[in-house]
């Protein structure tokens, strides 16, 4: 999402990914019903990351007034 206002992202399910939904200069946006999962572990012998899965589930920067619910 880049420099939107006013639109949403809903009811998404995302698989295996570094970062979710990455929104930069958004304004006025809903983000909700957003499940992130993976199907193996990230977790390797030179980086033990336990649960770790990915870098960033939901990233938002430079906006205001967003709103993010109903995040797994």
């Amino acid at each position: 999402m880049n420099q939107l206002t006013d639109s949403w992202v809903r009811n998404v399910r995302i698989i295996n990914a570094d970062a979710g939904v990455y929104g930069w200069g958004i304004q006025h946006c809903t983000i909700t019903g957003v499940q992130m999962g993976v199907t193996q572990s990230r977790a390797t012998p030179v980086c033990n990351c336990g649960n770790q899965h990915g870098h960033r589930g939901v990233w938002l920067e430079r906006g205001a007034d967003n709103l993010v619910t109903n995040f797994n």
